[in-house]
């Protein structure tokens, strides 16, 4: 997994090498970079490891979801916000409720799929 390498490349203090790789991948119809899982997360990591902290934490503020508000928590625990840190994380309804979400759309992709293999024989 290429993500893997990326984070890696972080960690080594080669981010601006990493931020560079991701830029240069080819984008899917839907504007992902292709096959990188969870590419806006691993970006706002490694812009948060090249010190462009202001820019990782608006990246992650505008990112849905509990690992989004997780990450950015961590950022602002670093940087002694700890108030901040508490209020990016989503309370357990809200947790409940995305989890919820997911499982809806899974399930609802899993029977179109089903649908779509049965409808063929």
């Amino acid at each position: 997994m290429r993500s893997n390498r990326w984070w890696l490349m972080g960690e080594a203090g080669r981010a601006p090498e990493a931020l560079a790789e991701i830029a240069a991948l080819p984008v899917d119809g839907d504007g992902e970079a292709d096959e990188v899982d969870d590419r806006e997360l691993t970006v706002a990591w490694l812009l948060a490891q090249d010190g462009r902290v202001a820019e990782a934490d608006a990246l992650l503020r505008g990112m849905p979801g509990k690992r989004a508000g997780t990450q950015l928590a961590e950022l602002l625990i670093r940087q002694g916000r700890f108030a901040e840190a508490i209020a990016a994380i989503p309370g357990v309804a809200a947790q409940r409720e995305e989890e919820e979400r997911w499982r809806a759309k899974w399930r609802e992709a899993a029977a179109s799929s089903s649908a779509g293999e049965w409808g063929s024989r």
